[in-house]
């Protein structure tokens, strides 16, 4: 028999294996798999596929700014542009809009809008969210000041059309805009310009709600002949709500609105136009013939101040400065913690006339408007 325990202890003899050739990075193996060739095939492919997903949004966003401009047009204002040319910025969805005029009702005024070149942008991978843009010289002619030129370094507007996890919102921020021309309106300005609105949920059935804020800092007014008034309003600040648009809507928005009793209501509105410094709070409505109707209460600081230099540039008559300062005058209050006397009373505006309380300040077609 074998005695196994008498066999020497053999060991094969084994080389180093090769390393093995598969075991490399990622990438390696698959530019191996796929080859040179296979490679700008496949990013020839996905770069085709981008530009389709991008000549589609082009699509969706021609199709929503004819009807963002139909929609305006329902609402009575004319509008004019010529045909919109593809632009494809960042390799994004894009048109460039040139030549927009939109004129407005004679109800509202009869006033007319040109804009330069507007850029329209769209993100085919989020197409919810919109861009406008444009920058340049645009006018404004009325029947009041004529053709006013107005330049802006930066106007943009971002749009989210709003689903299910997003509500609907609006975002506008225009910086240092400036009168281009040498008439009524030459040297105003304005440096900062904030405008949001979103979609809240509603107070009433079958109707939208909005919350809203308004900002702009620095409005220089034009150097006309109201030499006495303050040249510029330092800040002031909107926000607040506004009600009545129907959620199924089939009437253009502003008849929809107006139908609907709409409402414009500032919950907080600040301004600094010294002397003049107040807060307040405001509703605010459109009658049939698009007049505004205003309710507000505030706090005032510098109020007869004001009225004096308003009364000296014949804006308000020394008969009714008059009146105020004996009716309101005895109201002034120096608040604890506060060392300026301030008043707090009910302004209102209506049928052209402006009051505080039953005081008539400002009456319709008389005095000179600022």
């Amino acid at each position: 028999m074998l005695n196994t325990s008498k066999i020497p202890n053999l060991q094969p003899n084994v080389k180093n294996p090769a390393p093995d050739k598969r075991h490399g990075s990622l990438f390696a193996e698959m530019r191996g798999a796929f080859g040179k060739k296979g490679w700008q095939l496949l990013l020839l492919t996905l770069l085709m596929m981008y530009f389709a997903v991008c000549w589609q949004g082009e699509r969706v966003l021609r199709a929503r700014v004819f009807n963002f401009f139909k929609e305006i047009g329902a609402n009575g204002f004319g509008v004019s542009y010529k045909e919109p040319k593809s632009s494809f910025l960042a390799l994004q969805s894009g048109l460039y809009l040139d030549d927009l005029t939109v004129t407005a009702p004679k109800s509202m005024g009869g006033w007319q809008f040109k804009a330069g070149r507007i850029s329209i942008t769209l993100n085919p991978l989020a197409p919810r969210n919109i861009s406008f843009s444009m920058r340049g010289t645009h006018s404004l002619k009325t029947e009041k000041y004529g053709d006013i030129r107005f330049i802006a370094d930066d106007a943009r507007a971002d749009i989210n059309t709003g689903s299910k996890l997003s509500p609907a919102s609006v975002k506008i921020y225009i910086q240092n805009v400036r009168s281009g021309t040498q008439n009524a309106l030459a040297g105003s300005a304005f440096e900062r310009l904030f405008f949001r609105l979103k979609k809240i949920p509603a107070k009433h059935d079958g109707l939208a709600s909005f919350s809203y804020s308004f900002q702009t800092e620095n409005i220089v007014l034009p150097a006309g002949k109201h030499q006495s008034l303050p040249k510029t309003v330092e800040y002031l600040y909107l926000s607040g709500e506004i009600d009545g648009i129907s959620h199924q809507r089939e009437k253009p928005l502003l008849k929809d609105w107006l139908d609907n009793s709409g409402t414009v209501e500032i919950k907080k509105g600040e301004i600094i136009w010294k002397p003049l410094m107040a807060e307040f709070s405001a509703t605010a409505a459109l009658n049939g013939a698009l007049e505004p109707t205003v309710a507000a209460t505030a706090k005032a600081y510098g109020f007869f101040d004001m009225l004096e230099i308003l009364e000296n540039e014949h804006i308000i008559s020394s008969g009714n400065l008059s009146v105020a300062k004996v009716v309101l005058g005895p109201r002034l209050t120096v608040e604890h913690g506060e060392n300026r006397p301030s008043l707090s009373t009910s302004f209102s505006y209506q049928d052209g006339n402006l009051y505080a309380g039953q005081i008539v300040l400002i009456e319709k077609n008389t005095g000179d408007e600022p």
